[in-house]
């Protein structure tokens, strides 16, 4: 039995793992379906449908409420018996015997009741709208800056996949050069040109390439799942066809325009606004609110519903809080600050993505160059390990140059797959922070 109970424990709580075929999309279709099925943005999206709300609460403060209210009472009280029996319409000339007045029969009274409540005035109200929309406004520009994140992840890890299936390429070239190398060493041996040590080296060199290349294979699995993630699945998804990257370098003074436009930066912006608005909101404290109510009512000593005398009121009211115990005072000392912090933030997050901004687009300088002296890197070694090769077949030099010469050409071909990929990184890079990655990619 509790053999069975292991089985059931183990099949049920052991991570199932997907051997599935992975799934192939182009940068494009990636980004697409990231930007429908991504987690993080259907979070965020939900978080626009409560601002949605809560702009609707604020606007239902000017909307008429209408409440019915049904109730019972059975009472002796001589002032409820009295009014009941007024409001039943059945008072009689009876009723106002001294008797009867003091102790009257226990009475029974239903009454039904429809009201209907219009505020006319409140500066609260009317602010409380205003700040609702502002901060609905920020939220569909926090939505706009997330979708770039997410935009933004999708792209960089959609790299990370390609960088890591060139490390791979790299790793079975480094691979198949260290076969090379060891049927060059056996052969020399036999014919007396070397000696054992270099066969016993070469093998060891090819173990060493199988390893990097184990390694290689698995990083380039795991990335694909977390692209897959990314775009919201949890299936791998690999690059399919010809990869062209589709952000283009622009002038730095479009970097620089564009950033002052960034969804973020402005939302903030609406938020300081909003802070602003609190500060007159807590001063309308002071300030009077009036509206409108009328009810219909009905009353009955037997029947719920009933009608035997029916009546109306209508209301007019002005309410005018005069002293709360300062407690307005210290909620408008307290908005002044929230708002100045609010003003520091914003000037903080400007001055940041300046920052930002000329930093990148240095990064993009950088990085290019760098890329283009690991290309030139790359020429030069492949010719060394040329070189070195021949002499070695010649029994012209030994084989630790030969295999230092290999492990140069295989640091410099990672090398150069890793400046490949900070190269577009940069341009990503600096398309996020200056706000233009949606734009330049063509998505509204």
């Amino acid at each position: 039995m509790r053999l069975i109970v292991l089985f059931f424990l183990l099949f049920f709580l052991t991570p199932k793992i997907s051997y599935s075929e992975p799934i192939s999309l182009n940068l494009n279709e990636a980004i697409q379906y990231a930007l429908v099925n991504n987690h993080e943005l259907k979070s965020l999206s939900e978080s626009i449908r409560v601002k949605e709300a809560d702009l609707g609460i604020a606007q239902s403060s000017y909307l008429p409420k209408l409440s019915f209210n049904e109730t019972y009472m059975r009472t002796n009280n001589p002032t409820y018996a009295f009014m009941a029996k007024l409001n039943e319409g059945r008072f009689a000339q009876s009723d106002f015997d001294i008797n009867s007045l003091n102790n009257p029969s226990s009475i029974n009274d239903y009454q039904t009741s429809f009201t209907v409540d219009q505020l006319i005035f409140s500066k609260k109200a009317i602010l409380g709208i205003s700040m609702a929309k502002k901060d609905l406004q920020a939220q569909k520009l926090d939505y706009q800056r997330k979708k770039e994140d997410v935009v933004y992840k999708v792209i960089k890890s959609y790299l990370d996949v390609q960088t890591a299936k060139e490390y791979l390429n790299v790793a079975q070239k480094a691979l198949d050069d260290s076969l090379e190398h060891e049927k060059i060493a056996q052969i020399n041996y036999k014919v007396g040109l070397s000696v054992y040590s270099d066969v016993l080296r070469s093998e060891t060199s090819v173990l060493a390439a199988k390893e990097k290349l184990v390694s290689a294979k698995k990083n380039f699995e795991v990335l694909q799942r977390s692209l897959g993630l990314v775009l919201g699945i949890e299936d791998n998804v690999i690059p399919t066809g010809d990869f062209d990257f589709p952000i283009k370098l622009q002038s730095e003074e479009y970097y620089k325009t564009a950033s002052l436009n960034r969804t973020d930066l402005k939302a903030i912006e609406l938020r300081n606004k909003i802070a602003k608005n609190n500060i007159e909101f807590a001063s309308a404290g002071y300030l009077p609110y009036a509206g409108l109510s009328a009810t219909y009512q009905m009353n009955d000593h037997s029947n719920f519903f009933g009608s035997e005398g029916d009546s109306y009121q209508f209301l007019a009211y002005l309410s005018w809080n005069i002293f709360d115990g300062t407690k307005r005072e210290n909620e408008i000392k307290k908005a002044k600050a929230e708002q100045k912090m609010a003003e520091e933030n914003l000037k903080a997050m400007q001055d940041a993505i300046s920052l930002e901004v000329y930093s990148s687009y240095l990064g993009v300088d950088e990085a290019k160059k760098n890329l283009e002296l690991a290309k030139g890197a790359l020429a030069s070694a492949e010719e060394d390990t040329t070189i070195i090769l021949r002499r070695y077949q010649n029994a012209l030099s030994p084989f630790i140059d030969l295999l230092d010469a290999q492990t140069n050409l295989d640091n410099i071909r990672a090398n150069l797959v890793d400046k490949e990929n900070k190269y577009y990184m940069s341009m990503v890079d600096l398309d996020y922070k200056s706000g233009t990655l949606l734009s330049d990619l063509g998505i509204k």
